[in-house]
């Protein structure tokens, strides 16, 4: 495979990512956004596999992607529309944007064929990926957390793209937000807003809950607000041929059956080693325990963290969206 631009590699700490404590694994994970700005690689040729795995933040797209990848049989790319590592091509998105199925505008359309093309990398995109230039796999997986909105486009214009969307309770990704300080995470003003400034999301999907996004103000009332258009547009827009749906509590649950469901899906052979990396925490799992002691503690912590009426408004908000049968135990 040739490489039409080589550099050097990025020093990376060779110890997992969740054995690097404090401002030292936060400088590492954020990396230097200016030089993300200054610096690009590319694959050239035509990849022989596409596959994306797409999630909210703190749902285990990361620990689901490292599971795929566990014989680093796909060339990793790694949160490629994260706010402060994008490369210029992205500049133009929205912080969360969204796709018409049947089309988006032309320079949209242009970047994420680009991206699904494997023809964007840059330093912090390929952080994860520990082969060098010359040996990278000609079979590209995407990870991403901003990706959920385009999933219908994806599907309809380039449907030999695997698409993968794994769902965890929203109590659960916010309990995981707060331990790590992302309190603010989808929760503040610009992002309620950059939705509403995309017309056509607006017309397509968002018109009827319009007052009732302005409506809310608290930090919890917004993220759960955020999670519910992450996963009802993609539900909408796809049938279940188009785009596999996985809960992250029943992958933990019962990881065999449901990962050999990822891999039919994705057309990829099953190994019975891919259990193994399963129970591994991933690099951004920030502890060490990963989930071979006791899945349920990463699952159910939510039902003691959060009070009734948190709850219960967590549930009236899901059952605006369309979304409380995913979990109807919410309340």
């Amino acid at each position: 495979m040739a490489i039409s631009e080589r550099r050097s590699e990025p020093r990376l700490d060779p110890r997992p990512q969740w054995r690097i404590r404090g401002s030292e694994a936060k400088n590492q994970m954020l990396g230097s956004a200016r030089s993300t700005a200054r610096r690009i690689t590319q694959m050239s040729g035509t990849l022989s596999e596409v596959a994306l795995v797409a999630g909210s933040p703190r749902s285990g797209t990361t620990w689901l992607a490292e599971t795929i990848n566990h014989d680093l049989s796909y060339r990793y790319c790694f949160e490629p529309l994260e706010l402060h590592h994008r490369h210029e091509t992205f500049r133009g998105f929205h912080r969360l944007q969204y796709c018409r199925p049947a089309g988006a505008r032309p320079e949209i359309e242009t970047t994420m064929s680009r991206l699904l093309e494997g023809q964007v990398f840059t330093p912090y995109s390929d952080r994860f990926d520990p082969r060098s230039l010359a040996s990278r796999s000609d079979r590209l997986l995407i990870k991403c957390t901003r990706m959920n909105l385009t999933l219908g486009w994806i599907a309809n214009q380039k449907p030999e793209v695997g698409l993968i969307l794994i769902l965890r309770h929203p109590l659960s990704v916010l309990g995981s937000r707060e331990r790590l300080s992302w309190l603010d995470w989808g929760a503040g003003p610009e992002d309620i807003f950059d939705l509403l400034a995309q017309s056509d999301l607006v017309a397509d999907h968002l018109n009827p809950f319009v007052d009732l996004i302005f409506s809310r103000r608290s930090q919890f009332e917004r993220q759960i607000i955020m999670w519910c258009v992450e996963q009802m547009i993609p539900r909408t827009q796809m049938s279940s041929k188009q785009l596999h749906v996985i809960r992250y509590e029943d992958m933990l649950a019962n990881p065999e059956p449901n990962l050999r469901q990822v891999f039919e899906a994705l057309g990829k052979p099953w190994d019975p080693s891919v259990l193994e990396r399963s129970t591994m925490p991933s690099k951004t799992a920030w502890n060490g325990n990963g989930f071979a002691q006791d899945p349920r503690q990463h699952s159910d912590r939510w039902k003691t963290q959060f009070s009734p009426d948190q709850r219960s408004t967590a549930a009236w908000l899901m059952e605006q969206f369309g979304l409380l049968d995913l979990y109807p135990d919410t309340a």
